[in-house]
């Protein structure tokens, strides 16, 4: 038995068609499913938990959305043995563009069917945890404008999401102020008086696309991290570090 998470509205809609054409090639195929539709991480954390702890034996759970949701069921995933089948209907997708997840329902359903699964690291910050980054700065104040953003539902609707990334961080430009930044790796401190932002990747790319550590794996243990720094004399952004290593926890 498969249980999936359906988030209707993620990518302007794309969620509830996704899950239409699962849900047929599934019935056309035989095989049993249980789904539900949420419309908050809240509610999917919830339901998942609350399924998990039941005595139905999952093979996989499959989620159909966007990074908020998939990310919302990760603590009730953690631990649980059960595989996550991710289809991809949000704005930015970067969760399946990392693990190398068919855009197209019918490739991603086929990965899910096929029973192969991979182990992944997990990023974990304060309980909370995340499959592809965490960002500090500019990059996470682009996300903030973006996930509360009127364009977003735009590009969404016409079919690209990961535009509105792009006009986020032209958006951003026009008011972000770079701040002070302190870093600790390894028992080593590091201070920055002006620091532009800070990545720390699971995966290559985030914010639909943008590859920030090219040399980052889901699977090796370790995260990548991309600090861009002001110069005083010069006040252009400047790589300070690039894919340095960070064990995952």
């Amino acid at each position: 038995m498969y249980l999936f998470i359906v988030n209707p509205n993620a990518g302007n809609g794309e969620g509830r068609r996704g899950w239409n054409k699962i849900s047929k090639k599934l019935q056309r195929l035989g095989i049993p499913y249980e789904h539900v539709y949420t419309t908050s991480a809240e509610q999917a954390h919830t339901f998942l938990q609350a399924k998990l702890s039941g005595e139905v034996p999952w093979r996989a759970v499959g989620v159909i959305g966007g990074d908020g949701t998939i990310h919302s069921l990760l603590p009730a995933m953690r631990h649980s043995g059960v595989p996550l089948a991710v289809f991809s209907a949000g704005s930015g997708n970067d969760t399946a563009r990392g693990f190398g997840i068919p855009r197209r329902v019918g490739g991603a359903l086929k990965v899910l069917l096929s029973g192969r699964s991979t182990a992944a690291d997990l990023i974990s910050i304060d309980g909370d945890s995340t499959l592809t980054a965490l960002a500090v700065g500019f990059d996470a104040q682009v996300a903030s404008n973006v996930n509360n953003s009127r364009y977003k539902k735009i590009c969404n609707a016409i079919g690209l999401g990961r535009l509105a990334y792009i006009i986020g961080i032209f958006h951003t430009l026009l008011t972000y102020r770079p701040g002070p930044l302190t870093l600790e790796c390894d028992g080593t401190t590091y201070r920055f008086e002006s620091a532009w932002l800070t990545a720390i990747n699971n995966v290559s790319s985030y914010g639909g696309g943008m590859t920030i550590c090219p040399d980052a794996k889901p699977d090796d243990g370790i995260l990548g991290i991309n600090i861009k720094i002001c110069v005083h004399k010069t006040k252009k952004p400047l790589i300070a570090w690039k894919n340095s290593v960070f064990w995952a926890v």
